[in-house]
């Protein structure tokens, strides 16, 4: 099951999709899989590049010292800088991701308008090919 910071991006991606369709006069549904999967490769590699840096080693922002299981050894500037990161940090993050939300005005009648031409436009195609349209 999904987290439920990701259910509204999925309801979000048929609406785009639709508009996509819409603009473009193609439906882009394996290009747009595509792309979430490439961002969400290079999004993995940089956190995977940063994680040192900011957790742990020499010159990390965190100190955190590995290997202490109970987590009583940490300095309470650790603990805190913890709490931030996988917290605040990580909320601002979320409300970054967000944003499209705010931009990308495809709700209530534009919503209905991209979804009734687009099925106009299918119908047309359909007739266009001779093809019967599905019910």
């Amino acid at each position: 099951m999904a987290p439920a910071s990701n259910l509204l991006p999925e309801m979000f991606k048929a609406d785009v999709l639709d508009d996509l369709e819409l603009k473009t006069g193609s439906r882009l549904d394996a290009s747009l899989g595509f792309f979430i999967g490439i961002g969400g490769t290079i999004s993995g590699a940089l956190a995977n590049i940063a994680v040192p840096y900011i957790l742990y080693g020499d010159g990390s922002i965190i100190h955190y010292q590995q290997g202490l299981g109970d987590g009583t050894a940490q300095t309470l500037d650790t603990k805190i800088m913890l709490l931030l990161f996988y917290t605040v940090f990580h909320g601002l993050m979320m409300l970054l991701a967000g944003l499209p939300f705010l931009f990308y005005k495809l709700s209530g009648a534009e919503r209905e308008r991209v979804h009734t031409e687009v099925l106009k436009m299918r119908e047309e195609l359909a007739q266009s090919e001779g093809v019967e349209a599905a019910e």
